[in-house]
């Protein structure tokens, strides 16, 4: 038996047929979303992680992560991991949609539900369409890259959050706080900065295109070259209104 619920996930299948979808993510630029969600007749808003904090209404909220780590440490009395399970606990949006690995750490699991992320690799993506759940939400490719000492999938929590809208049906898919770059403030909202970690090594911090970023989201912009056809396909446009990398690949869904 599957661990998540793809028949819950697909109960909300083509609930926007043709709509608008506005994902906030935690980059600062977030900030503006509600000008952009204005500006452009959002029908439904999707956030992730951090961003139930400043959002508290939110119609979808996505955390794929697997919170078993910081749960642990968050007992431990590490305050960084302590404020992540704040995040992790908090309830407001209609539906939240949560990694089946943590899902009984919720406290309180009313419109809850247990998904899994899937990796697709480049040479997979001929079997993949936004519109269908299938073998869980968007994950990206597994690569091996020396300079962060640990392999990793490419693609952040926005992947997940573009899969779950198509599911929804819609026709535009909007982003905003989708930054790719460490600012001086690297979330608009209180939230541990990114640091040196198991996961984040010396290697994985670089400079790109004037940018101060990490491997991992020089290795999305790739990737979502990749999924260009992808979106063609399945007659969804994607516009970013983020301040940070992706300003930098202008055009890359423009058509």
């Amino acid at each position: 038996m599957r661990p998540d619920e793809p028949h819950a996930v697909m109960n909300y299948a083509d609930r926007h047929p043709e709509g608008k979808a506005l994902l906030v993510l935690g980059g600062p630029s977030a900030k503006n979303w509600e000008a952009v969600r204005d500006e452009i007749g959002a029908d439904v808003i999707i956030g992730a992680n951090g961003v139930n904090n400043k959002i508290k209404d939110l119609d979808f909220w996505i955390c794929a992560e697997n919170m078993t780590y910081p749960n642990q440490k968050a007992l431990e009395g590490e305050q960084r991991y302590i404020d992540i399970m704040k995040m992790f606990q908090r309830t407001g949006p209609k539906v939240r949609l949560v990694s089946w690995k943590t899902y009984d750490l919720l406290n309180d699991k009313n419109h809850a539900i247990k998904m899994k992320r899937q990796g697709y690799n480049y040479d997979m993506l001929g079997d993949f369409t936004f519109r269908e759940y299938g073998d869980g939400l968007m994950n990206g490719a597994m690569l091996d890259l020396p300079e962060t000492g640990v392999p990793l999938r490419v693609g952040t929590v926005a992947l997940q959050m573009m899969h779950f809208a198509g599911i929804l049906g819609v026709s535009e898919i909007h982003t905003i706080g989708y930054d790719l770059c460490l600012k001086k403030d690297h979330h608009w909202y209180k939230y541990p900065k990114y640091e040196k970690t198991r996961f984040y090594s010396e290697g994985m911090f670089i400079k790109y295109k004037g940018f101060k970023t990490l491997w991992l989201w020089v290795k999305t912009l790739d990737y979502l070259h990749e999924l260009t056809h992808v979106f063609k396909r399945d007659e969804i446009t994607w516009k970013d209104h983020s301040d940070g990398l992706l300003q930098k690949e202008k055009g890359l869904f423009d058509d």
